[in-house]
Formats: structure tokens, C-alpha cells, sequence
């Protein structure tokens, strides 16, 4: 009777083990045509892909997604580049502008100085940051770290701002990022998207940016009316930001990594981001003594540089937080110029 019973057991045995074996061959199947779809599409462009097209789907998906973008972005930055770097800038978009926008080349020579671009756009004063406090120990001594600290980011933004630092830990294994379920959903999504080509990156001494005369901006302001335009964002993000949460925030969010970068041999120093002529005037008019008592704050942590206080026109902005590509490197070359005269 047992030795009955025993002879079922076996192909029992035997058919669970070959049920398991299937779905373990499927499972592995169906990992690997995602991951190749995905290689394929890199929606991302995350430069993995040797099929990389030359025809660009997915500008719109990396805009939605700059810090993984980024991420990709930097982890392609050699690393005699990070071992090199005198300048490094920390910030939002409107630090990218310096560079010449989300397209822009992140390494450049300015007056001597090898300037290197950590900012990424839509990024909280913590996203920001954590980007100085994850490559801050491969820079080296005496390196200056420009960390922009624009008086609207003084707020909690998303989260604890670890979604660089997310996205940095996804870069360095990238199969997590191609078995990514948002990935994926890029990749089918740009099926459907018509191509267009492939935006090439702006380096500085490609263009004249002796002066802004020079500067020919490639898309003019956004109009819209600016009294609208102050009530329904710059009031929200200023006026309804009371000094003392600023300079709480700033205690909380900004002196660990002005003290990270004195660890690591550096020198911190702040930028101030400069607005469209009609917010700058806003600010003139109506919180001239808010400004003047937070860059007091500031200068009492690191020096303070800011870009040339000249209005330059409406028509060179791209909108009232972003001056245009080639005039943002004008600013770039001044910020440079202020701290060799440091």
C-alpha cells in the first residue's frame, strides 16, 4: 500500500516542480521583454540604450521627471570632472538657465574655471541640496559650491527631498530602472508620440556672451498679464511666506550642507536668482525691506553673489523665472567673475 501511494508522490512531485519551472521561465520571459522594450525606447535617456535614436520622443516625459533625467544626466559626468571641478552649482531651473536650460551641457570653462552644473529643474531647496550632499565627497579641496537659495524654496517642499537621491540609487542599478513599472508606461506612451529632433546641448564658449547685446533669445517672454501674474503665483510663493518660517526653513534645510561643504574642504557661497524685470520691480516696490533682511541671513553663513543687477528687457526671458539660454550664461560669467574677486 505505501510503496502504492509513494509511486503517486513522484509524478505529483514532478509536476509541481515543472509548474514551478514554467512560471519561474515566464516570469523571467516577461522581465526580459520589458527590459529590452525599455532598453530600446530609453525614455529617459538614460544612455544605456545602444539604440538610441536620433529622433527624440520623450523631451516631454524628462521634463515630468527631472530628477531621474538628472540623475541619468550626472552619472554620465566623468569622474576626473567631479575630481577637477573649481565651481559647483546647486540649485532649481533657474540655476540650470545658467547653463542654457534643461538641454544645456552641465561642464564649462569660464575665466579659468572649470564650472560644473549639479542643478535639476522643479527641484525643492532639499532636492537640490541632497545633489551637493550625494557627490560632495569627490570634490576637492578648496572647491566652491554655489548653493542657490532663492527666498520662495525657503518652504518644505516634496517630501524630505529624497527623490534625487531616489533616483540616484535607481541610476546605479540600472536594471531596477528598466523593470520600473513607470518606465514601462513611458515607453508604451512614446509609441504613440511623434519624434522630432533631438535638441542639441548649449556649452558656453560656443556663444558670444561678452554682453547681453549680444544675446538673441530663441522664444520671447510668455505674456500674461503681470498683475495676475503676481496674485496667482509670486504672491503665493512670497507674500505668503512670512520671514521667520524663512529663516526657520533656512536653519533646517540649508545649514547641514553649508556645513557638509566646509567638511569636505570647500567654500559655500550663496545665489540669489534674479527675476524678470516685472517681478524684480514687485520686489523694489513692495518687499525691498524682506529682501534686504534675508540676504542678511544669508551673508551671515557664506558670501552672497547674485547676477548683474541690471533690468535686461522683457524680451529676453523665456518667462518671469527663467532669462533665456544664452543670456543665463551672461549671468554665469559674472557669477564667476564675482567669486575670482573674492
Amino acid at each position: 500500500m505505501s510503496s502504492s501511494t509513494s509511486s503517486f508522490e513522484v509524478p505529483a512531485f514532478k509536476g509541481r516542480l515543472s509548474s514551478i519551472f514554467v512560471a519561474i521561465l515566464i516570469g523571467l520571459m516577461a522581465a526580459a521583454g520589458v527590459i529590452g522594450f525599455n532598453l530600446y525606447m530609453d525614455p529617459l535617456d538614460s544612455a544605456y540604450s545602444p539604440l538610441r535614436a536620433e529622433r527624440d520622443r520623450f523631451a516631454d516625459f524628462r521634463h515630468n521627471n527631472t530628477a531621474m533625467w538628472a540623475a541619468f544626466d550626472m552619472a554620465g559626468i566623468p569622474d576626473e570632472v567631479f575630481r577637477e571641478a573649481d565651481i559647483i552649482l546647486i540649485g532649481d531651473s533657474r540655476t540650470r538657465s545658467l547653463s542654457g536650460g534643461p538641454e544645456g551641457k552641465r561642464v564649462h570653462r569660464v575665466d579659468g574655471k572649470l564650472v560644473l552644473d549639479l542643478a535639476f529643474g522643479g527641484a525643492s531647496i532639499r532636492e537640490s541640496l541632497s545633489v551637493y550632499e550625494f557627490y560632495g565627497d569627490r570634490f576637492k579641496p578648496g572647491h566652491i559650491a554655489v548653493l542657490a537659495v532663492p527666498y520662495d524654496r525657503m518652504r518644505r517642499g516634496d517630501g524630505e527631498g529624497t527623490r534625487f537621491t531616489d533616483a540616484a540609487r535607481e541610476v546605479k542599478w540600472p536594471i531596477l530602472h528598466f523593470l520600473n513599472i513607470n518606465t514601462l508606461r513611458y515607453s508604451i506612451e512614446g509609441l504613440s508620440m511623434r519624434e522630432r529632433t533631438r535638441a542639441e546641448p548649449t556649452n558656453l564658449p560656443e556663444v558670444d556672451t561678452t554682453t547681453p547685446e549680444n544675446v538673441v533669445c530663441e522664444r520671447n517672454l510668455k505674456i500674461m498679464d503681470p498683475e495676475l501674474e503676481i496674485r496667482n503665483r509670486h504672491r503665493r510663493s512670497i507674500l505668503d511666506l512670512p520671514p521667520e518660517r524663512a529663516e526657520r526653513n533656512f536653519k533646517r534645510d540649508v545649514l547641514p550642507t553649508v556645513t557638509a561643504v566646509k567638511e569636505n574642504g570647500g567654500q559655500p557661497v550663496f545665489f540669489f536668482p534674479l527675476y524678470s524685470p516685472r517681478l524684480e520691480d514687485f520686489w523694489q516696490v513692495n518687499l525691498v525691506d524682506r529682501r534686504t533682511a534675508y540676504e542678511e541671513l544669508l551673508t551671515q553663513h557664506a558670501p552672497l553673489v547674485r547676477p548683474p543687477g541690471d533690468l535686461f528687457p522683457l524680451e529676453l526671458w523665456s518667462d518671469d523665472y527663467h532669462a533665456c539660454s544664452p543670456l543665463g550664461m551672461v549671468f554665469m560669467r559674472d557669477i564667476v567673475q564675482q567669486i575670482n574677486a573674492m
